[in-house]
């Protein structure tokens, strides 16, 4: 992940460059940091730089099919992608769930465009866009732990999201509120909430 409060460091040298050996045929993608130290003083970080092995085949999804059984070493990052065919969808959800493990997605509009980030101490993880435009959405799982048996799938609409089902209130649980749950409509990316007083003497 692009950030470098959660790399770890990997070796020290003594001028550039430096050769970070990984297994042949993995799938590891990594940021890069370098800092400058001497006898009493510690640099500061330098900018990051993405770097990848040969084998770094970015793999295609369809719109609705889940990929199923995905694993990762600690470290490594699996890429995926999706393409929105036009500016036309209401919608783009990327969800990550199930297996074991802790692995975070990031996605971007082609390969070096902005990232959204989910982060969660898990294997459950949601990235939408609302009126998402039209191209490649690079999706990035990047492996906090080892992680398997994971499941990604992504998806766009151009249809309004479904009605929420199963609205349920609390009455009297609570001394300052009342809580409100739902089913969750596919591809919706917020609710809004409405309320009104109820009147009339017949409370129940």
């Amino acid at each position: 992940m692009n950030n470098v409060g959660l790399a770890e460091k990997i070796g020290t040298d003594d001028a550039s460059p430096y050769d970070d050996i990984l297994a042949v045929g993995s799938s590891y993608k990594y940021y890069y940091w370098v800092r400058a130290v001497s006898t009493n003083y510690t640099g500061a970080f330098s900018d990051y730089a993405y770097g990848t092995i040969a084998d770094s085949s970015v793999i295609d999804l369809t719109n609705g099919k889940a990929v199923t059984g995905i694993f990762g070493a600690i470290g490594s990052m699996r890429t995926y992608r999706i393409l929105v065919p036009d500016n036309a969808q209401k919608v783009l959800e990327v969800i990550a769930s199930g297996g074991t493990g802790d692995c975070d997605i990031n996605v971007s509009i082609g390969q070096t465009g902005s990232r959204r980030y989910s982060i969660r101490s898990s294997t459950n993880e949601n990235i939408q866009y609302e009126s998402p435009v039209q191209g490649y959405y690079y999706i990035n799982i990047y492996a906090k732990t080892a992680y398997s048996g994971v499941t990604l799938l992504a998806r766009y609409t151009s249809a309004v999201p479904a009605t929420p089902t199963n609205l349920a209130a609390s009455k009297g649980t609570f001394a300052d509120r009342v809580v409100l749950t739902w089913t969750a409509s596919a591809c919706a990316t917020s609710y809004d909430v409405y309320r009104a007083m109820k009147t009339g003497t017949n409370c129940t």
